[in-house]
């Protein structure tokens, strides 16, 4: 369902209907489907959660970098302490390739 429906469509779904799928991948412990989030603009990004951007393509809110960016650049993960600023989804995010203490300059 996921690398068949979800994640190739998932610009056409409604945030109602993608966010609660994502957030269930991202809470999930196996990690089966890590590699299509990393590659997948999926992550809605601040100011207003509109944009879906790659993990690589974010900065953690809360690393050293944060200060760099306003929340206008879109670069930031969008959502609530209850959905994607959960510490435990921000974690698998870094690990996906979002940029918490240094950037990638290219």
């Amino acid at each position: 369902f996921y690398s068949e429906l979800f994640f190739p469509r998932i610009r056409e779904l409604s945030t109602e209907t993608r966010d609660p799928l994502l957030l269930r991948i991202l809470s999930s412990e196996n990690g089966k489907y890590y590699e299509l989030i990393a590659t997948t603009a999926c992550i809605p990004t601040s100011p207003k959660g509109e944009r879906l951007s790659r993990p690589r393509d974010l900065i953690h809110p809360e690393g050293k970098v944060s200060g760099m960016f306003l929340p206008e650049d879109q670069k930031f993960p969008h959502g609530s302490k209850e959905t994607y600023l959960k510490p435990s989804r921000l974690e698998v995010l870094t690990e996906l390739g979002m940029c918490k203490d240094d950037v990638a300059w290219e």
